[in-house]
């Protein structure tokens, strides 16, 4: 036990080491560089910082994650809250950022739960829960300042992968927790378009589905089609299935245009699934099908992740990884963008629509989300 803890004190103590040496005069642009700012506005207006070093016993929350936030202003936070449940933390940081945006970020979680009136209560909606327990969560989750949370999993009402019926009480729930959080100015993100594969664990194996389009409409939109027409955004996963693309969803534009005009989601975000779950992907899959472009000399894994992403039609990009490797990810990126590529005049395109779309969404709900 005593080893354990002297492990745990060393692995701290090298990553706040590294954590202060990030922004020592350490700024993605120089102050004169015009295009680089640019840049890196855009790249934040698509980007989900997450929080994972909170709470620690002089600093609430590590001051790196607020220079971060001052370079790049995200379009949202993810507090995956590893580290603290005190909802007195959670508030206090929340309020001290929004105060720096005109208009409000989001502040989202997912599996984030608070600790409340000598309760540990998870903030996002789950099945099975009555409509007075999804009542509490929304409020709690607002006293803490989220309004954009991770759920519900609404593919978790497709009965079998090979099966077009799906679970209508879990659906309708799902319905009913969204008007519930979105009364109190929470908006939930349905996920994960277009399923989560029953029979292995998608994080871990990368297993082509090859089922034709004509049998997922048929299984898996259906479902989806239920919450088409709302303010929701959508969580796509990134299942594998080459009769309808021969890219995983996350970068597939194929899948994208399903969204938008198959299920209806005309103006609603897209958002990715946390690009990290992809390291267990080999790597061939990152340049398969573009160009096999080798980008090993020239970015890291999640920049090229971030980019592909955003190029396939995705306005929000999760990236729940350490402080440092979003800080590379989103160097690497506007490095990218100076060199201009084959894909840079698109990527960019894309990045100017999905700030639109973000900036909108913000506009048209900045009641209920400040």
């Amino acid at each position: 036990m005593r080893i354990i803890l002297i492990l745990t004190f060393l692995m701290t103590l090298n990553t706040t080491k590294a954590n202060n040496r990030l922004f020592k005069g350490d700024k993605f642009c120089k102050d004169e560089d015009k295009k680089c700012i640019e840049y890196k506005n855009l790249i934040g207006s698509s980007f989900y910082l997450s929080i994972d070093d909170v709470d620690t016993p002089r600093k609430p929350i590590h001051s790196i994650y607020e220079k971060m936030y001052n370079e790049i202003y995200p379009a949202g936070i993810l507090l995956t809250l590893r580290h603290s449940k005190r909802i007195e933390v959670i508030r206090n940081f929340v309020k001290n950022l929004s105060k720096k945006q005109d208009l409000p970020i989001f502040i989202g979680g997912d599996n984030c739960q608070v600790f409340y009136q000598n309760k540990n209560i998870r903030l996002a909606p789950v099945s099975n829960l009555n409509s007075c327990q999804s009542r509490l969560r929304a409020s709690v989750a607002k006293i803490a300042g989220c309004n954009f949370l991770l759920g519900p999993r609404v593919e978790k009402g497709i009965l079998t992968e090979d099966n077009s019926n799906y679970d209508e009480k879990r659906v309708a729930d799902a319905k009913r927790d969204i008007k519930i959080y979105e009364k109190v100015g929470i908006f939930l993100t349905i996920k994960h378009f277009p399923f989560t594969p029953k029979r292995f664990d998608i994080h871990h194996h990368l297993i082509d589905f090859q089922s034709p389009l004509f049998k997922v409409s048929k299984n898996h939109f259906k479902v989806f089609k239920e919450f088409s027409g709302g303010n929701s955004p959508i969580m796509t996963t990134h299942v594998y299935n080459t009769k309808v693309d021969k890219d995983i969803v996350k970068f597939s534009k194929i899948w994208n245009r399903f969204i938008r005009k198959d299920l209806n989601f005309k103006d609603n975000l897209i958002v990715t699934d946390s690009i990290n779950m992809f390291q267990a992907y080999p790597t061939n899959v990152l340049n398969k099908n573009f160009n096999n472009f080798d980008w090993q000399n020239k970015m890291s894994a999640p920049a090229l992740i971030f980019i592909r992403s955003i190029i396939a039609g995705h306005n929000l990009v999760i990236n729940r990884t350490a402080s440092v490797y979003q800080k590379t990810l989103i160097n690497d990126v506007i490095q990218t963008m100076k060199t201009k590529y084959f894909f840079s005049n698109e990527f960019e395109q894309n990045l100017i629509n999905s700030q639109k779309l973000v900036k909108d969404f913000k506009m048209k709900f900045k009641k209920q989300l400040s």
